[in-house]
């Protein structure tokens, strides 16, 4: 992965989107996770994913991502949130675009 974007990960999801959850933001790595014991690490489980793009002045274009990606999943989709790991990869070259990876199943 590029070195130069920031990841923010949403996992350890308490029960959907209303609930608690954990977020990261760091850089990816992706190296023996041994080297980076002194610093929280966490794996983005296989799966399959929908790509959603926040494009304009963040963070309200970011925002309004989310909200229509939670509007989006309370219509009649072909697709269920999987709530085990969510990812935005914010590139540092485009400071108005972020990419948006919601697990689904």
């Amino acid at each position: 992965m590029d070195s130069a974007v920031t990841v923010s990960v949403y996992t350890e999801y308490e029960s959907d989107h209303l609930g608690k959850y954990t977020v990261l933001v760091g850089s990816p790595v992706t190296a023996s996770l041994g080297q980076y014991a002194e610093y929280e690490v966490t794996e983005v489980p296989d799966g399959s994913f929908l790509l959603f793009t926040a494009r304009g002045q963040m963070p309200v274009a970011l925002v309004e991502t989310w909200q229509q990606i939670w509007a989006y999943f309370e219509g009649d989709v072909p697709y269920e949130r999987a709530y085990s790991a969510d990812f935005e990869i914010h590139h540092q070259d485009q400071p108005d675009r972020v990419d948006v990876y919601v697990a689904v199943s």
